[in-house]
């Protein structure tokens, strides 16, 4: 008698599990300064290779990103820049911008790191099932002397992935779109 409930229970167990994978589709990652990395972007340097091996790209004025898939819902962002040696953290800032709306701002910390936002649905919409350029405004571009392009930030990857449902349920206090506190980690998977 008892085996009869164990089967339904586990069928339906397996079709919530299954619909839960089905539903989040999985993160998408680009590579900058790797090949086919200028399809999903725009308005970066060169590639190049760090001393540590990470291939990058310095972000110039008019970077932009091109995040496919994100849709209507809210993503979760994850990009890695580093940050000038020898500033003060909130010295080196970096926006993401779309059409000329400040979406989020990364405060920069010296080296290598992994800076994860959430943006809004409507960030990244286009028109019809155009995806809409992100764009990476920093608030200093560097100049050497051997190189006269002003160069923004190097960044290595940006990886993104839609978050679970919509509506979020909750916002950041500040009524900030995106934020390290609150509903938003764990609800884009954080």
């Amino acid at each position: 008698m008892a085996q009869r409930g164990v089967l339904p229970a586990l069928l339906i167990a397996t079709l919530a599990a299954l619909s839960q994978v089905l539903r989040t589709p999985p993160p998408w990652t680009l590579d900058l300064g790797t090949p086919g990395d200028t399809r999903f972007s725009g308005h970066f340097s060169i590639p190049e290779t760090s001393s540590d091996g990470t291939t990058f790209r310095w972000s110039l004025p008019e970077s932009f990103l091109m995040l496919h898939g994100a849709g209507h819902r809210p993503s979760a962002l994850a990009i890695r820049l580093s940050g000038a040696t020898g500033t003060v953290p909130g010295e080196q800032r970096v926006w993401l911008r779309r059409g000329g709306q400040d979406i989020a701002r990364l405060d920069l910390l010296p080296g290598w790191r992994t800076y994860r936002v959430v943006l809004p649905g409507e960030a990244l919409a286009g028109s019809g099932w155009q995806t809409a350029p992100l764009s990476l405004v920093c608030n200093t571009y560097h100049h050497s002397p051997l190189d006269h392009r002003e160069r923004g930030v190097p960044v290595a990857w940006c990886r993104s992935h839609r978050c679970r449902a919509w509506p979020p349920p909750s916002s950041h206090p500040s009524g900030a779109p995106c934020s390290w506190s609150g509903g938003w980690s764990c609800w884009c998977g954080w």
